[in-house]
């Protein structure tokens, strides 16, 4: 019998899909071990279509983060025999501390360390992080980076082999499935106001954008065309990733899968939690700021280097095995 694994996350369109993406990723790589079994707060039918019928889904009624309802969520229907995964910023101490008196192993996925850390096992792949950044308990593992990056396997398994050197490029811009501050709109009026020169542009939103009919009067006049997708498949992003050999992206989850393909990401930081990441990739130059794009987009010389340091950095630190080294540490719990 496989041991059942727990997984609590919520997203919407004000907070976004970060978290439960990070979730569905984790659990696609336990799933040949474990029962992963999915909780989130009155989720929607896009978030119930991206677990399928693979998974199990449960409703949890919406309660105030810090509420007594809210503490006590799952303390009832968790075992000693569960591993129990939290990815959120309302799981402070005092709800791990209620779940970890019942659970078998308590897992935290976390990008913003900013409470004491009572998990087993905390995951922060946002890069640039040390030991040092948490408060935690002293028998905690923390596994900190992009070796532990958490994306989906199809991504993993998704090498791009064409068009790196296309010039003028093909642009995707991507700001989450939610964008809430719509960075979506403003991006593409920029690009059409500064006449760049590109391929082709794509742009992908996900059902809790809710800018939609605004972003479609736009695109009805611009030249030259763009091409609008909403809520893609993970095949379908994949394909127009391949397509695009340059991306405008939130430092988000959607980043850490777009150079895991490779290519030359320009990013704008929209929120506070993707400070880390913002950082990270840009001192270590696996992406570029997104002010740099005229300069870089105006001249074949200077985009070729450009695109050429900073995807060798891409092979050297997204490896593809941070599958691999997530389902040993659950498997050794």
């Amino acid at each position: 019998m496989k041991r059942r694994v727990i997984l609590r996350a919520d997203g919407n369109s004000k907070i976004g899909l970060g978290h439960v993406h990070r979730i569905y990723a984790l659990a696609q790589i336990l799933e040949p071990h474990f029962d992963c079994i999915i909780n989130i707060q009155e989720p929607s039918s896009s978030i119930y279509n991206l677990f399928g019928t693979k998974f199990i889904v449960h409703s949890l009624p919406n309660s105030i983060y810090g509420s007594e309802a809210f503490y006590n969520e799952l303390v009832n229907e968790v075992t000693d025999t569960d591993i129990v995964v939290l990815d959120g910023y309302g799981f402070n101490t005092e709800y791990q501390r209620r779940l970890k008196a019942r659970a078998y192993k308590l897992v935290s996925i976390d990008d913003i360390h900013q409470t004491h850390f009572l998990s087993d096992v905390i995951i922060n792949h946002s890069g640039g992080i040390t030991d040092s950044d948490y408060d935690y308990e002293p028998d905690s593992v923390l596994l900190l980076g992009p070796a532990y990056t958490l994306i989906k396997k199809e991504f993993l398994h998704s090498v791009r082999k064409e068009n790196l050197n296309q010039f003028p490029p093909s642009i995707l811009i991507n700001f989450g499935g939610a964008d809430p501050q719509n960075k979506t709109l403003t991006t593409l009026e920029s690009l059409l106001n500064n006449f760049l020169d590109f391929g082709h542009l794509h742009i992908i939103v996900g059902s809790a954008y809710l800018y939609l009919k605004e972003l479609q009067q736009v695109i009805k006049s611009a030249v030259p065309a763009v091409f609008l997708h909403t809520d893609c498949t993970t095949e379908e992003v994949i394909s127009i990733m391949h397509q695009c050999n340059v991306a405008i992206l939130a430092p988000s989850t959607i980043l850490f899968e777009y150079v895991t393909i490779r290519g030359l990401a320009f990013i704008e930081q929209t929120a506070d939690n993707q400070k880390d990441v913002y950082d990270y990739f840009i001192s270590s130059q696996l992406a570029l700021p997104v002010s740099y794009l005229n300069e870089i987009l105006t001249s074949e010389k200077v985009y070729m280097a450009k695109a050429s340091k900073l995807i060798a950095n891409q092979n050297k630190v997204f490896d593809r095995k941070s599958g691999d080294r997530l389902l040993k540490i659950f498997l050794n719990l």
